[in-house]
């Protein structure tokens, strides 16, 4: 799902992060996080799209539909209460 659009936003907003790292500068940390929130908006409407896409094509191909729905229900298990006796 991710377009090389996307993975080239990606890459380039890794390397205006390191650039960050080593000199601590604002004006390099103003340009991370312009790349930052570039990728977040990208990625977002990306996910709209397919989102859109899924909803059209559920009457034709059901089974793309709910592998994404039952993907999207499955929780994860935190950290379980301790159960030792002490």
């Amino acid at each position: 799902m991710v377009s090389q659009k996307n993975l080239r936003n990606i890459q380039k907003n890794q390397k205006l992060y390191k650039r960050f790292l080593n000199t601590r500068a604002g004006f390099d940390y103003s340009n991370y996080i312009k790349s930052k929130n570039d990728n977040n908006r990208i990625v977002k409407n990306g996910k709209c799209i397919y989102e859109k896409l899924l909803a059209r094509k559920s009457k034709s191909n059901p089974q793309m539909f709910w592998k994404y729905v039952n993907g999207k229900l499955k929780f994860k298990v935190g950290i379980s209460p301790n159960t030792d006796k002490q």
